[in-house]
């Protein structure tokens, strides 16, 4: 999602969806269900005048057994937790949306488990005065089994955290969406359909006075300490696993990682950084008979604000010839 307006023009506005849609057809014939979750949350104030600490962990599991033969099993749990106090004097949270939705059909003849947990807690107190930390668990676990003989699961989770300061002067984090659709027909066969959506984009200065677009997720983590003075360390990490075993059999397989790493230094002093976008689709219909496998990694690093000054020369030099 992409705000735009002088409303971002000293502001953080994070909007997050998570939305999981299960198609229909008998689906839900011994059916269960599946969630999926997003959590949203925007800290701002001079809190992280000298650092930001951010941690974010996703965890998904599937539980395996016959147990879901004819059962589906579905637990999702959001639990946000903001502990209060001068944190929040500055602090502006959001805590967006959760959709869930599951649609009947064939499809979980056998079984469908989607489970997926959020946590989120703030830490209160002097730990706070400088500091803040924020850590978010999210477990992906696929386990084995017959389960996913004829099961379709999908994972999808975006959590966004949005920290904002001095730093932050005139920079808007956004942070956006995150999809999960699973789509009808045969395709849903012996298939699984995974769409998973990451978009990072951290953007920074007045160049964000009309735009604004962020999307960061997994794992934020800024180091505190003169370390942080005048650096900032974004650590992002996603990590999906699926077992293996007769599951995937007519099952598929979906690996996304997404790592993001800022480089220490001053390299924030001026710097703009960038975006990162890992993108899974899944196609429909036959092709994906007994099996489609996608693996997406997207990595970002950003440079160090010299070569972007450079870069930004560059640029306006064009501009100034054109």
């Amino acid at each position: 999602m992409l705000f735009r307006g002088r409303l971002l023009g000293n502001l953080m506005m994070v909007f997050g969806l998570c939305r999981l849609m299960l198609f229909r057809g008998r689906l839900l014939g011994s059916l269960m269900m599946v969630f999926s979750l997003l959590r949203l949350m925007l800290f701002r104030g001079r809190l992280l005048g000298s650092l930001m600490m951010v941690f974010s962990l996703l965890r998904l599991m599937l539980f395996r057994g016959r147990l879901l033969g004819n059962l589906m099993m579905v637990f999702g749990l959001c639990r946000l937790m903001l502990f209060r106090g001068r944190l929040l004097g500055n602090l502006m949270m959001v805590f967006g949306l959760c959709r869930l939705m599951l649609f009947r059909g064939r499809l979980l003849g056998n079984l469908m488990v989607v489970f997926s947990l959020l946590r989120l807690m703030l830490f209160r107190g002097g730990l706070l005065g400088n500091l803040m930390v924020v850590f978010s668990l999210l477990r992906l676990m696929l386990f084995r089994g017959g389960l996913l003989g004829n099961l379709m699961m999908v994972f999808g989770l975006c959590r966004l955290m949005l920290f904002r300061g001095r730093l932050l002067g005139n920079l808007m984090m956004v942070f956006g969406l995150c999809r999960l659709m699973l789509f009808r027909g045969r395709l849903l066969g012996s298939l699984m359909m995974v769409f998973s959506l990451l978009r990072l984009m951290l953007f920074r200065g007045r160049l964000l006075g009309s735009l604004m677009m962020v999307f960061s997720l997994l794992r934020l983590m800024l180091f505190r300490g003169g370390l942080l003075g005048n650096l900032m360390v974004v650590f992002s990490l996603l990590r999906l696993m699926l077992f293996r075993g007769g599951l995937l059999g007519n099952l598929m397989m979906v690996f996304g990682l997404c790592r993001l790493m800022l480089f220490r230094g001053r390299l924030l002093g001026n710097l703009m950084m960038v975006f990162s976008l890992l993108r899974l689709m899944l196609f429909r219909g036959r092709l994906l008979g007994n099996l489609m496998m996608v693996f997406g990694l997207c990595r970002l690093m950003l440079l160090r604000r010299q070569i972007l000054f450079s870069l930004l020369r560059r640029v306006l030099m064009v501009f100034r010839l054109i």
